[in-house]
């Protein structure tokens, strides 16, 4: 199942997943593009205040697309629709992938409050799918579905060695606390991880572990990295169920096929030997990290509560 000689095959899947991504979110954009207009919740002015100024609003105004608000979110949003159902008739044809990167830096002015790593990966794989279609030697296919495959893995380790930063990812009381949120809560699974303490600290547990060892599925063979590829469904479904979260999945999806690309790249060019020894000097690595975190952010929380230890102990029987 897609190897590295099925790169150019992997990438048209990756286009496709990204213009089902752009689709859901101009439907989105449609739905509250109401909402960008004067004194309203999304009031352009306001959220321009997020960001400085960029060049997008002088380009937007010279293609004659008026002022920030609704009219400009409709037109974009039903622009991105259209493209992207082109897009997904047509994964090769660079131009469509052009036109949809155009509009997302056209977008960004009208939307500033909801970037995140999810619009990031989509942007990078819409610009592969134009960079990708420059050529089609077959070593600028693997290139660019290697490319998005390290992207993956690295927003991966990035996103679980930043947890481990944290003691609220420890004690999971960041876990329970984001379950207890109106926004992204969902209140019988907090009450559930409310009850049952040691079971969420096991999840969150699980959390930082799948984001900061799933780089080592590029070493892993077939069968791991496809387990640790069906665990990140999951984790974005849950996410997405769950949490309203549903803008990561279909972005992130989009590169699972090229983090299938280049383990069987590593797998036909490095011995089980050299793996195994590379998979566990990383493993070594991160595991340091993430334990020498721990201890610090321990060692932070003892010293937070030493104040408050001393106080009671030194307090006069009479008070």
């Amino acid at each position: 199942m897609w190897g590295y000689h099925d790169a150019a095959v992997v990438l048209d899947l990756a286009g496709r997943l990204a213009c089902l991504a752009v689709i859901q979110n101009a439907v989105h954009n449609l739905l509250v593009a109401r909402e960008t207009g004067p004194g309203r919740l999304l009031d352009w002015r306001i959220t321009a205040l997020a960001t400085q100024k960029n060049r997008a609003e002088d380009i937007a105004h010279r293609l004659g697309l008026g002022s920030p608000g609704p009219r400009r979110m409709c037109v974009l949003a039903v622009s991105q629709i259209v493209l992207a159902t082109a897009g997904l008739v047509s994964p090769r044809n660079m131009w469509i992938f052009a036109g949809l990167f155009v509009i997302e830096v056209l977008t960004l002015p009208l939307i500033r409050t909801g970037l995140d790593g999810a619009d990031e990966i989509l942007r990078l794989v819409i610009i592969v799918s134009v960079l990708r279609n420059l050529s089609d030697s077959a070593i600028v296919q693997l290139a660019a579905a290697a490319f998005l495959g390290g992207q993956a893995a690295l927003a991966y380790l990035t996103a679980g060695l930043s947890k481990t930063q944290s003691i609220m990812w420890w004690d999971s009381s960041g876990l329970r606390g984001i379950a207890a949120t109106e926004y992204f809560g969902a209140r019988p699974m907090a009450r559930l991880l409310d009850r049952h303490t040691n079971t969420a600290r096991l999840l969150s547990w699980t959390i930082v572990a799948w984001e900061s060892l799933f780089a080592l599925a590029l070493l892993a063979p077939r069968e791991i990295t496809l387990a640790a590829l069906a665990i990140g469904l999951v984790f974005h479904l849950s996410c997405a169920f769950g949490m309203g979260l549903d803008a990561f999945l279909l972005p992130f999806a989009a590169t699972y096929p090229c983090v299938l690309v280049i383990q069987d790249w590593l797998s036909d060019h490095l011995s089980a030997v050299e793996r195994t020894g590379i998979a566990g000097a990383a493993a070594c690595a991160i595991i340091g990290f993430a334990a020498f975190n721990l201890g610090q952010e321990r060692q932070i929380a003892w010293s937070a509560a030493m104040p408050e230890t001393r106080s009671t102990i030194t307090a006069p029987a009479g008070e």
